[in-house]
C-alpha cells in the first residue's frame, strides 16, 4: 500500500513503517519540478524490492533527506557537533532575527542583524531594514568605527563607546563563538526532541540576564546538520514576561549575495570616509528645511490596512503621527491624540499614521493587538515621506489643514501640539 503524500513546513513527507523503526523521508519542493503524488515518489523506490536493505538506504541517502527517529545523542556529544558544522560551514554572511520583548518597555522590538567577516581580523556587523538593507554599520578592525547611514564619514569609537548598544551582539552571532560552546552555555541540563530540533536547557544563560526574576533558557539545534536555529531566554519579573530571541534562520542565496555585495562596497567605499565625530558630523549637516507654510506633496496616500485615504482626509484637518513600534515615547503621544480626539470636532480632523520602519506582517499583529482604527501608512511609500521631509526624530507630528498645506511640525512628545491643533479647528 502506497502511503499518502504530505506537504509539511514546504517539504514532501512520506512516512513509512517498518517492524522496529519509522522511516521519514522529506523532499524540497521546487516549483516547477515538485512531485505531485505518492506514486510518483514510488518510481525512486521500486529497487526497494530486488536489492538489501543496505543498497536501498544507500539509494535514498543519494537522493532524500533521511530522518529516523532514532536514539537522542547523548548531552556530550552535541556541543563537539555543533562546533564541526561551523567549522566546516563557516558562515560569510551570519544572519539574526532579534525578537525581544522587554519587562518595562511596552513593545516587542524586531531588528535584523548581519556580520560580514572581510578577513582573519576584521569585520563589518550591520543593521538592516526590512527590505535587507544597511541602515547603519560597524567597522570592527584594529580600531573600532561607527559608519551612519547616509553620510560620507566614519566615527572612531572605543569598546567602552559600543557598552549598552546593539553591536555588543556581536558576541551573539555563531561564527564568533562555535569554537566556545560549554564556555558560553555551560553543560546541558536536560536534551530533548521536538519538530526535527533539538531542545537543548544549557546550565547559563548566553543572553542577557534580566533585572531579576527566574531565567529559563533554551537552544533549539537542527537536529540534521547541528545547526543552530535560535537562542530563547525567557523570565518571569513581578508577573511580566521578558522573552528574548536570536533567531538563525538560513538566507536563500539570491538576499545573502545581495547583504554580501552592499557589505563589500560598503567596507571598499569606507576606506576613503574621512574619520570625524558625532559632534562635528551634526555640526556639518545641512539645516534642515522649514516646510511650515508650505503644500503637502504627498496627495494619493494608501494606507495598508484601510487602503486608499482620500476620501477619509478630503477637507479635513490630517494629524501625520510619525512612529514605529518599539519607540515608547510614539506610544504615549498616539495616546495623548486619541484622549485628545473625542473632545473636539472629529468631523473636521482625521489622525493618520506613518510608520517607515515595521513590516506589514509585524504591522498586522499590532493593529490587531492594539485595535488601531486609524489609517497607516507603511513600505516605501511611508520611507519616501520621511525623507522628503527630513524627519529623523521620533515621534514627530505634522498638521495639515484641509486646502493642503503644512502648519505646524512638531518633533518629540508635546500636549503643545494638540493645543496648537485645536486652536486651528476652533478657528
Amino acid at each position: 500500500m502506497i502511503p499518502p503524500l504530505r506537504i509539511v513546513r514546504g517539504k514532501y513527507l512520506v512516512s513509512f513503517k517498518f517492524n522496529s523503526f519509522t522511516l521519514g523521508i522529506t523532499m524540497n519542493y521546487r516549483d516547477g519540478s515538485a512531485l505531485t503524488s505518492s506514486q510518483q515518489v514510488f518510481m525512486y523506490l521500486k529497487m526497494a524490492n530486488r536489492t538489501r536493505m543496505k543498497s536501498y538506504l544507500l539509494f535514498l541517502v543519494v537522493f532524500f533527506r533521511i530522518t529516523a527517529f532514532a536514539q537522542i545523542p547523548k548531552s556530550a556529544e552535541i556541543y563537539p557537533k555543533m562546533e564541526n558544522y561551523y567549522r566546516q560551514h563557516f558562515p560569510r554572511v551570519d544572519y539574526i532575527e532579534r525578537v525581544f520583548k522587554p519587562v518595562l518597555q511596552y513593545d516587542t522590538i524586531h531588528s535584523k542583524l548581519a556580520l560580514v567577516t572581510l578577513s582573519d581580523k576584521s569585520y563589518l556587523m550591520l543593521m538592516l531594514d526590512t527590505d535587507f538593507l544597511i541602515k547603519n554599520a560597524l567597522l570592527f578592525s584594529e580600531d573600532h568605527y561607527f559608519i551612519p547611514q547616509g553620510t560620507l564619514s566614519k566615527i572612531k569609537l572605543s569598546k567602552k563607546d559600543l557598552d549598552g548598544t546593539i553591536y555588543t551582539y556581536v558576541e551573539r552571532f555563531p561564527s564568533q563563538y562555535f569554537d566556545k560552546l560549554e564556555n558560553n552555555f555551560g553543560k546541558i541540563q536536560d536534551l530533548r526532541i521536538e519538530n526535527d530540533q533539538y531542545i537543548a536547557f544549557p546550565k547559563k544563560s548566553f543572553l542577557v540576564r534580566p533585572i531579576s526574576g527566574a531565567l529559563t533558557s533554551v537552544l533549539k539545534i537542527d537536529t540534521l546538520h547541528f545547526r543552530i536555529n535560535s537562542l530563547i531566554q525567557t523570565a518571569n519579573y513581578k508577573g511580566d514576561l521578558q522573552f528574548n530571541e536570536y533567531k538563525y534562520p538560513q538566507l536563500p542565496d539570491s538576499i545573502e549575495q545581495y547583504i554580501l555585495t552592499q557589505a563589500m562596497m560598503l567596507a571598499e567605499a569606507s576606506k576613503e570616509y574621512p574619520v570625524t565625530t558625532f559632534k562635528e558630523m551634526y555640526k556639518s549637516a545641512a539645516p534642515v528645511e522649514n516646510f511650515e507654510g508650505k503644500s503637502f506633496d504627498f496627495k494619493q496616500l494608501i494606507s495598508f490596512n484601510q487602503g486608499p485615504i482620500l476620501d477619509k482626509t478630503a477637507g479635513k484637518y490630517i494629524i501625520f503621527d510619525f512612529f514605529y513600534q518599539s519607540c515608547l515615547p510614539c506610544h504615549k503621544m498616539t495616546g495623548y491624540i486619541l484622549d485628545w480626539l473625542p473632545g473636539v470636532d472629529s468631523s473636521r480632523i482625521v489622525l493618520v499614521g506613518i510608520d517607515p520602519n515595521d513590516s506589514e506582517w509585524s504591522m498586522k499583529m499590532f493593529v490587531k493587538d492594539k485595535k488601531i482604527n486609524y489609517p497607516v501608512i507603511i513600505g516605501d511609500q511611508a520611507r519616501e515621506i520621511i525623507r522628503y521631509y527630513h524627519v529623523h526624530s521620533y515621534p514627530t507630528l505634522m498638521l495639515v489643514s484641509p486646502d493642503g498645506i503644512i502648519q505646524t511640525i512638531h518633533e518629540g512628545m508635546s500636549k503643545s501640539f494638540l493645543t496648537k491643533a485645536e486652536k486651528l479647528l476652533n478657528r
